[in-house]
């Protein structure tokens, strides 16, 4: 299978935990199966960082979410948006690979 062709890994992306065998708990972030991967795409994986890992884990997860948000938001009308539009570019940009 080919990688999609937008500049960013689709989503839905899930998140779940890893127990490791020394007892520590890594937290798995998988997108779809584009790849051909049983159980998704790998897209990140979080550990060793402690009561936090499952809070980065989760918002790493919530990312192709955060954006479909974001981009909604650029897309309304911005008489209804007001100044969070700029702020809501930006975040899509920072998040897409491209300008402002």
């Amino acid at each position: 299978m080919t990688a999609p062709a937008t500049k960013h890994a689709p989503g839905p992306w899930t998140c779940r935990a890893n127990p490791e065998p020394d007892g520590r708990i890594a937290y798995w972030i998988d997108g779809p199966d584009w790849m051909g991967n049983e159980g998704g795409a790998p897209i990140a994986d979080v550990r060793d960082l402690g009561a936090r890992s499952e809070a980065y884990a989760r918002l790493i997860a919530a990312a192709p979410d955060l954006l479909a948000a974001l981009d909604a938001l650029v897309n309304c009308n911005p008489d209804d948006a007001g100044p969070l539009l700029n702020d809501a570019r930006a975040a899509i940009a920072k998040a897409t690979g491209e300008q402002p």
